[in-house]
Order: C-alpha cells, then sequence, then structure tokens
C-alpha cells in the first residue's frame, strides 16, 4: 500500500509523508509519556506527579553521526536554547530549555534536519520493591512508605536490632541469615570465650526461669534461642525478615542482624528480673536497637533500672503499648522508651490498642503477614506486639542513612515526621501519629552533618553501631516537650543522652543482674498477680507471671 495516503480524519487535505508519519508517532509518543501512559513503577512511586517523570527544563538531544557542527549549531541557537552538557560517544546533547515546554519543544526539534531524537531527561528509581512473593500482602510496610525509604537506604547490615521476646526460629529460611553471631564466642566449645558469664552465646542468650508440668520452676539458663511459642519470630520478621531472596516476605531493616534474647517462656510470660537481664545483655553486647513487644501492668524499678541502663548507652528502645483498651503498659510507659500503638490499614486507631499521655506513635498492627512456626512458615495475625517492631525496622533505616545522630535524635526525627491522626498535634489514641518511614528517612539524610567527629560510648570489646555522639555543631531534631514522670523516683528526660542520676551510676560491667541470672523473682512482681485469662488449666501455678505478649491470637484482635 501506498504510503502517502490521505487522513482526512486527522489532517483534512494534508497528504503525510513517511517523516510527517513519524513525526505524529514522535508525538503521541511523547503526549502519551507525559502523563497519559501507565506508571512504569509500581507501589510507592506512584506518588510521582506526570510533571516529576522527568527533569524539568532539561532536553536530550540525539544527532545523526553525519550532521555537521555547524548543522548542530543552528538547531541549538536558531530557538535561543543552551547546551549544558554533551555525551561524545553518543551524539547525545543536554540542552536548558524553558520549563513547561518540554514536550513542545521535543516535538518542534524532531523535525529539524540532522536530528535523530529529542526527548525528556525521565527519571529512573532504584527496584526497591523486593521480589519476596508474598510482599503484596504486606499491607504494613506500603503503607508506611518503606519503598520510598529503601529508594535511599537499604543496608542495614551495621545495626543490631534486639528482640527480646520467645525466642527466634533461627532456621527459619526467611530468618537464618538474619541472626546475630556473637563475634567474641566460638562455637560450641563449651567455653565462656568472651567471659560475660554465658557458655556459647553464640546466638544470643536464653534468660527466663522455666517451669515444668508438675509446677517446679527453676533457672534456665542457655544459650537455646530457639522460639517455642511464635511470637519472638512473628516480631523478627516484621523487623527483619531477609529480602530479596524470592521466597516469602521482607523485613523492614535488610540485613540487620536480629540478637535473639529468649526471656519469655512457651506460654509468652517473662519474669521482669529476667527482662532487666536481657536488657542489658543487649545493651553489652552492641543492639543499636531494643524490641520490646511485651507488657505489664505493674511499675518496677528494676525494670526502670534496665531502660535507663540502655537510654544511657546510647540505645533506642521501642516497646509495645499494650492491646487491653486500658492504659501504656511498661516498659512502654516509662520516659524515653517510644510506646506504639497499633493501627488499621485505614489508619484508624485498632480498637484493642491501648491509649495514653504516654504514646508516642502507632503503626501498622491488624492482620500483619510474618514469619511464623507453622508448617507454611507465615501466618498472619494483630496486636500492639507487631506494631512495635514496625517502628524498630524504620529506626533502623533512619539510623543506617545518619549514623551520626543520637538515639533520641532518631526517636524525635520519628516522632517528628509521623503523619498527624486524630486532633492536631499529639493525642492520646494516635501519639503523635503514624510512623511514616520514607519522611523519616528523608528527614535522617537532609540533616546529615558536614563533618561528624564521633565519640565511641561502647564498651572496648564490643562494635556496637551506632554508638557515636557527634561534636559537630549540629543540633538535636527532637525539641519535643517532656513527657511526664511516672514514678516518684524516675527523673530521665528526652535529651539526646539519658540524664537520670543513679547511685550508684550505671556501667557497663553486668552490676545489674547477676551474670548467671539465678535471682528468684522480686516480690514486687508477684505478689498480687492473678491468672491471666489467656491461661489454660494445664498450666503450671508457679507461671502465672507479670509480664504477657500483647495479644497472641492469631486473626482480628477481639
Amino acid at each position: 500500500m501506498d504510503a502517502n495516503l490521505t487522513f482526512f480524519w486527522y489532517y483534512p487535505s494534508m497528504l503525510l509523508t513517511r517523516q510527517r508519519v513519524t513525526n505524529l508517532v514522535i508525538f503521541v509518543l511523547l503526549f502519551l509519556a507525559s502523563g497519559s501512559r501507565p506508571s512504569a513503577v509500581r507501589g510507592e512511586h506512584n506518588h510521582l506527579t506526570p510533571s516529576k517523570r522527568f527533569r524539568p527544563g532539561t532536553l536530550l538531544v540525539g544527532f545523526d553521526p553525519a550532521a555537521t557542527q555547524a548543522q548542530k549549531d543552528l538547531t541549538i541557537t536558531s530557538r535561543g536554547l543552551t547546551p549544558r552538557a554533551r555525551l561524545p560517544q553518543l551524539e547525545v546533547v543536554e540542552l536548558a530549555v524553558p520549563e513547561g515546554r518540554e514536550l513542545a519543544l521535543a516535538v518542534e526539534l524532531a523535525h529539524d534536519p540532522g536530528v535523530r531524537f529529542a526527548e525528556p531527561d525521565y527519571v529512573a528509581h532504584a527496584a526497591a520493591d523486593p521480589n519476596d512473593p508474598r510482599w503484596s500482602e504486606q499491607w504494613g510496610p506500603q503503607r508506611i512508605g518503606a519503598s520510598r525509604a529503601w529508594d535511599r537506604v537499604r543496608d542495614v547490615r551495621g545495626l543490631v536490632i534486639a528482640v527480646l521476646d520467645t525466642g527466634v526460629a533461627i532456621d527459619h529460611p526467611d530468618l537464618r541469615q538474619c541472626i546475630w553471631t556473637n563475634p567474641g564466642e566460638i562455637p560450641n566449645n563449651r567455653i565462656d570465650d568472651d567471659r560475660n558469664g554465658k557458655v556459647d552465646d553464640v546466638n544470643g542468650w536464653h534468660f527466663f526461669h522455666t517451669c515444668n508440668d508438675w509446677g517446679s520452676c527453676e533457672a534456665g539458663e542457655n544459650n537455646n534461642t530457639r522460639d517455642d511459642n511464635g511470637h519472638g519470630t512473628r516480631v523478627s520478621g516484621i523487623v527483619a525478615a531477609e529480602s530479596n531472596n524470592g521466597i516469602g516476605i521482607t523485613g523492614l531493616a535488610w540485613r540487620a542482624p536480629i540478637l535473639p534474647l529468649k526471656a519469655l517462656d512457651k506460654y509468652g510470660d517473662g519474669w521482669y528480673s529476667d527482662i532487666a537481664s536481657a536488657i542489658v545483655y543487649a545493651t553489652d553486647n552492641g543492639a543499636a536497637i531494643i524490641n520490646l513487644s511485651l507488657g505489664g501492668i505493674d511499675p518496677s524499678e528494676t525494670l526502670r533500672l534496665a531502660i535507663n541502663y540502655a537510654l544511657d548507652h546510647n540505645r533506642l528502645v521501642v516497646a509495645a503499648s499494650g492491646n487491653d483498651q486500658g492504659a501504656i503498659h511498661y516498659p512502654a510507659a516509662y520516659d524515653g522508651v517510644i510506646a506504639v500503638g497499633a493501627s488499621d490499614r485505614n489508619d484508624q486507631r485498632a480498637s484493642f490498642s491501648n491509649t495514653g499521655p504516654e504514646l508516642d506513635l502507632v503503626a501498622p498492627g491488624v492482620n500483619i503477614l510474618s514469619t511464623s512456626l507453622n508448617p507454611a512458615g507465615y501466618a498472619t495475625d494483630s496486636g500492639t506486639s507487631f506494631a512495635a517492631p514496625h517502628v524498630a525496622g524504620v529506626a533502623a533505616l533512619v539510623w543506617a542513612a545518619n549514623p551520626a545522630l543520637t538515639a533520641a535524635q532518631v526517636r524525635g526525627i520519628l516522632e517528628q515526621t509521623a503523619v498527624d491522626l486524630g486532633p492536631v498535634g499529639r493525642d492520646d489514641d494516635y501519639g503523635y501519629g503514624r510512623i511514616d518511614a520514607g519522611a523519616a528517612v528523608d528527614r535522617a539524610l537532609d540533616t546529615l552533618p558536614t563533618s561528624p567527629t564521633p565519640t565511641s560510648t561502647t564498651t572496648p570489646t564490643r562494635t556496637a553501631s551506632p554508638t557515636a555522639t557527634p561534636t559537630s555543631s549540629w543540633t538535636p531534631i527532637s525539641t519535643l516537650a517532656p513527657r511526664p514522670t511516672f514514678t516518684p523516683s524516675s527523673t530521665p528526660s528526652p535529651t539526646p543522652t539519658n540524664t537520670a542520676s543513679f547511685t550508684p551510676p550505671p556501667t557497663a560491667t553486668r552490676t545489674l543482674v547477676p551474670p548467671t541470672a539465678t535471682s528468684t523473682p522480686l516480690p514486687t512482681v508477684t505478689a498480687t498477680e492473678s491468672p491471666q485469662p489467656t491461661v489454660t488449666p494445664s498450666r503450671p501455678a508457679c507461671c502465672r507471671q507479670t509480664v504477657y505478649l500483647p495479644f497472641l491470637a492469631v486473626g482480628p484482635a477481639r
């Protein structure tokens, strides 16, 4: 068929030559590129408006190799345009053009002899959405803008995140590459190589006092951190399940090592003394972030001292607020701890989530998919226990983006970049709002000091990161008002380092709880405790402990 056909419905009385057909095609393609075409990226990248799909005020013009320099110059100067850069190997020139005229000038320039193409300088994104097959089911990370954060920072391998819980399934396919290894311990030689009172603590430590079926309780310390409940495994998957491994799900903090600390029993209960010991162990062994998806209704000086010990050593402590629709539980209620409530996929507070003046943030905590002990390896669950690790994971991204930050500054960034929900400003139902990973990482990168000179606060035998306090003139992000004090003896304030005074001051010599963790439960912990409603009839009476995991049942919270 002759190419010189008459297209009366487009151009009456105009014959379209091959050149004009080519130009028409270019025009249509550029029109589609301007915003009518579907985005080439998905998920969080769809926040780009059409005008941001290419660099404003810029065109890339490709010339025919046979074109003379005079032709090229005439093409540019006849329109009053300015060459900004050249790529001679490709015969491409970058032009500065008036903003808003990029597409029109591209069509116009394409008509010139010697011009092969003219196009906007399109934007490209890192392939941050992971290839894990169940990523599409992870509404939580998607809701908080994890993909946007991963565009700017992904590798978090320098930050250890301690999970104080029921243990971790260290051989789970999505977790086994993420388990912390003690650099000072030789595996299975039955020797306390690093002399910390724990023999062969290669992958963390098992702290809690165990009870047998006959009602006898005894100290059960050993190096077995395997999960016999499932709760700790679900929490760990949210924080740092291996990403881009082609299986299962993805965690928020890519490549971050998980330090498993088994401080709760198979029923999900534990003693405050064991939890305090685990917090000290996490601090002394370089954990930058400590996740506590647990809570009790009773305040405790031992637990408060352990929390302040971590804060004094520049550790970030994240805790679940509780799931009984009541007051914020301990340790989340302590000053300096990030108390996390649960929200749903519509950014509404979960009905079970505890509220109060101590609440700092909310995060996805309803129907959250994560790693599990069941045969399928994954399960969906609800509770503030699963909101807290969302915050811990984002905190790791923020700290990895700007290692010069202090723990208090990381906390300030998380609070100040949160999506405000409920009444304007901080409120008791949502705290400062729902965590926003993308905005938090952006803020951390925007506040990078030009030449930080860190001073390490870790013990000489540890390599914790980050534990630096910059000496540059960069000022702390957090300017939030101090939260109320909840016990008469509590005096910490939310400054970049915890300023509570102790007698004697805490040190990194593990004097808070004896290394062998053989101490008996404190009388104040169990004196008035009654069995939890979820206790099974076969449960030994001695195990009616104060601390419990918020909402263990699979499915919607009740």
